[in-house]
């Protein structure tokens, strides 16, 4: 079954790609290309090393006015005409367990989740619940932010090399929310 990729949780996503490797080590441009082959698209393992060579940059939330400044020098603005495609995750300080997921617009992204810009029917998946129940302040964020110079859907690829993560929460907590 192959499950759409937009904003997921790393639980869902990891008893799928269980089946194609059995260690995060495991995880090659092979294995990638199989896991987004739905999305008409591949990587070969020279460029895939390129992508996770991308240094990553952390955030303790809530943003304050300094790491807000740099927060947009690095994504932009909601409404900017330049998107900033990445991959970030969201990492529950509580339990140390993680949220990741990509955007073409990094920026509209995050905002929409700092902001609150979900309505009640978009209360779905394992982030927005626990966001709007415990806030942004009980999360870190990490970015990994693809360079302009890169194509377009590199992002993909570099959500699926993170995706095998703790999950935000075990299936069993999920209605707990623990």
């Amino acid at each position: 079954m192959f499950i759409p990729f937009k904003t997921h949780s790393c639980v869902f996503r990891r008893d799928y790609s269980t089946k194609l490797y059995s260690s995060y080590m495991d995880i090659n441009s092979e294995v990638i290309n199989k896991l987004l082959v739905n999305q008409q698209v591949s990587i070969s393992q020279e460029e895939l090393y390129k992508l996770i060579a991308i240094p990553g940059v952390k955030f303790e939330l809530p943003l304050n006015d300094d790491t807000l400044r740099a927060f947009i020098s690095l994504v932009g603005r909601s409404n900017s005409r330049v998107n900033r495609s990445g991959v970030y995750i969201f990492s529950r300080l509580a339990s140390g367990r993680k949220y990741v997921g990509s955007s073409n617009s990094l920026a509209r992204r995050l905002f929409g989740y700092f902001r609150h810009e979900y309505n009640e029917k978009d209360n779905f998946g394992l982030l927005l619940p626990l966001l709007k129940k415990e806030g942004v302040a009980a999360f870190s964020l990490e970015m990994f932010i693809v360079p302009l110079r890169y194509p377009s859907d590199s992002y993909l690829f570099l959500e699926q090399y993170y995706l095998p993560c703790p999950p935000l929460i075990e299936r069993s907590d999920e209605r707990g929310l623990k």
